[in-house]
């Protein structure tokens, strides 16, 4: 009898410890997929708008290449709209819906495109690249004014 009650107590400790290691080995599993989902569903919205920011760099290529040194009236602009999908499916075989008025306007803003009112005048590539380098080195600059040269203050360090 005593033998018996020894196993059975023995089992259950057995039976016991068993639940208790996958309850732990649940329990810390659950805790790395939630940091680790955290982490891809954070990189996966890092990606997306890397993507999103590469496809108007592109758009902005794209239309600074075809149009450099030319004026186009605002009319043309739906037929040069156009000529730009047919070109990118001629050449890649790729259906795309070219957002050249989202170009226009983001190239309008950097000084890339000059707006007279009836027709757009586009920088020539070298202007273009001039326009940029004026960008970069602006950007630089005010870069440089939030750099700290200096430690902290000491009021700073005591909080």
């Amino acid at each position: 009898l005593g033998a018996f009650i020894g196993f059975v107590a023995l089992l259950a400790r057995q039976i016991s410890n068993f639940f208790n290691q996958r309850t732990r080995y649940m329990m810390e599993l659950a805790q790395k997929l939630f940091f680790h989902n955290l982490a891809n569903n954070r990189a996966a919205l890092t990606l997306l708008l890397d993507r999103a920011e590469e496809e108007d760099v592109k758009e902005d290529l794209v239309t600074i290449y075809l149009h450099a040194g030319e004026t186009i009236p605002h009319a043309e602009l739906p037929s040069r709209k156009a000529r730009i999908d047919q070109m990118l499916y001629d050449r890649y075989g790729l259906g795309v819906d070219f957002d050249l008025n989202d170009a226009v306007k983001r190239l309008t803003k950097e000084g890339v495109i000059t707006d007279n009112g009836e027709a757009l005048t586009f920088a020539t590539l070298a202007e273009a690249a001039e326009i940029y380098a004026e960008h970069l080195k602006a950007d630089y600059a005010e870069d440089e004014k939030h750099v700290c040269d200096g430690g902290p203050k000491a009021d700073v360090m005591e909080a």
